[in-house]
């Protein structure tokens, strides 16, 4: 472990997080990608207003199309 005095020189970041998922319609992200997302937030490791999450897939599909899916 790292010396207790630099730990103490320790900042959170500030700003804007954009995270962007590959295959956003595909089962990995249904059942590893988004989950883990939401699991961080409720953890309050990552702050709503902080973050941006983009999903790109080849599947044509709106964005409530994928809400919807991901809400099964």
């Amino acid at each position: 472990m790292g010396d207790p005095a630099r730990l103490s020189d320790y900042q959170a970041e500030s700003g804007c997080l954009s995270i962007i998922v590959l295959g956003a319609s595909g089962d990995l992200a249904k059942k590893k990608t988004f989950p883990a997302l939401f699991h961080l937030h409720r953890q309050r490791f990552i702050e709503s207003h902080d973050v941006h999450i983009f999903g790109y897939a080849r599947t044509k599909m709106s964005d409530d199309d994928l809400r919807d899916r991901l809400r099964e």
